[in-house]
């Protein structure tokens, strides 16, 4: 298992040799999308989980008309279909940024995990909460800031998730994303962008230079987003033993 889907368990507490093992166990075959190939489409009926190893996959929506609306980044270490579970049809389709390495869990063994290994089980609904907590921000920012707030909230959020996998990962990071891509996630369109990026280099807050973002200054990209710092709660001593 890749170390770096293992720290997107790991960021919340300590897992035992048996939680390591159990995570292992989950994987029944590894499957290798090419960058651009879809993983799942909205309406399938589901096939199970996988498990992202390597590389960023994003979820969207269709619409009527035929366009269609990224909503979510996926990195290394999320679980892929969990929105799916509770339905009969699969909720979104998953399209690979890169090439990615998953592996396939199928839901019976996700359901055995409640019983057999609880702490692993505890720990993926954490990080199902901490999404959860993710989609309000996006949402509220959204709803009530502007374009450069919420393109400083998104960055900083996939800083942040990149940076607990990679800690010598520093101000700058490879975005495999194009700006139609970022665009669509933040709500606006690719020229409005553009605009947004010439006031950000103007103001030394960031760069983005052929898939190289560089944060010039956190802290004013931070307090510009005007969402709340959202640290992991680490003493996690509720969890199963």
């Amino acid at each position: 298992m890749q170390a770096t889907a293992v720290c997107r368990f790991t960021a919340f507490a300590a897992m035992g040799e048996g939680d390591f093992a159990a995570l292992g166990r989950l994987a029944h075959g590894r499957r290798r999308v090419a960058r651009g190939e879809f993983v799942c489409h909205e309406g399938d009926r589901p096939a199970g989980l996988y498990l992202l190893l390597k590389g960023w996959t994003a979820s969207s929506l269709s619409f009527a008309g035929g366009s269609r609306q990224l909503l979510k980044i996926h990195l290394p270490g999320d679980m892929l279909g969990l929105p799916s579970l509770a339905l009969r049809h699969c909720a979104d389709s998953i399209v690979a940024l890169t090439e990615v390495d998953l592996a396939i869990v199928a839901r019976r063994d996700l359901g055995a995990l409640f019983e057999r290994s609880p702490r692993l089980a505890a720990l993926l609904f954490l990080i199902a909460q901490e999404e959860r907590v993710a989609a309000m921000d996006r949402l509220a920012s959204v709803g009530a800031t502007d374009a450069a707030r919420r393109l400083a909230a998104m960055l900083l959020h996939i800083h942040a998730r990149l940076q607990r996998s990679d800690d010598t990962i520093g101000d700058a990071f490879d975005l495999p994303l194009t700006q139609e891509d970022v665009a669509a996630l933040v709500g606006i369109t690719p020229a409005h962008l553009s605009r947004v990026l010439l006031k950000f280099r103007a103001a030394r807050l960031l760069t983005w230079t052929r898939h190289r973002v560089a944060l010039l200054d956190r802290a004013r990209l931070a307090a510009l987003s005007g969402l709340p710092v959202r640290e992991l709660d680490r003493d996690a001593d509720w969890l199963p033993a």
